[in-house]
């Protein structure tokens, strides 16, 4: 799940460099319309999602699920304990 998360947060890292590189704001859905303006979040059945690139469509959620849980707190904890020093 670790490996998942930090691939995920590339691809996010990445979709933002890219944006900025375009001189675009990247914003988390359709707040803001116009140049200058892009989003992270894409519908499924959005038919733009098919000019994204591999990083950009990884950002595809369900519009109903974004507005019932507006936020998530992500919590790492350790699996295992630290080995300690002999």
């Amino acid at each position: 799940m670790q490996n998942v998360g930090r691939e995920l947060i590339d691809h996010w890292i990445k979709v933002a460099k890219d944006r900025a590189a375009k001189q675009a704001t990247l914003h988390y859905a359709r707040e803001k319309k116009g140049a200058g303006h892009a989003r992270l979040l894409w519908e499924f059945l959005n038919p733009e999602v098919d000019n994204l690139d591999a990083s950009a469509r990884r950002f595809r959620v369900n519009r109903s699920m974004r507005e019932v849980e507006a936020s998530a707190d992500v919590l790492v904890e350790r699996l295992s304990k630290p080995k300690r020093p002999s």
